[in-house]
């Protein structure tokens, strides 16, 4: 399971230009959200990549993404 997820934070972090920690913390934001859990208060005040990246999935989930690719026309 874990390299799934390690495969698709690479493709995330390809696809939007994104450091692989931010995508990670992306996907993991995403599903703390998907599954109506809130993440450690900790993790939403931090403002390295990982942090960053939590923060957008959890709050914007995959809006986000089709936010990001209309805004960029790809």
């Amino acid at each position: 399971m874990a390299q799934i997820v390690h495969l698709a934070a690479y493709r995330l972090a390809r696809r939007t230009g994104w450091s692989l920690d931010m995508a990670h913390g992306y996907l993991k934001g995403n599903a703390y959200r998907v599954a109506q859990l809130t993440p450690p208060e900790s993790a939403l005040d931090a403002s390295e990549d990982y942090g960053l990246g939590l923060q957008l999935g959890y709050r914007y989930g995959l809006h986000y993404l089709r936010w990001l690719k209309e805004a960029h026309g790809r």
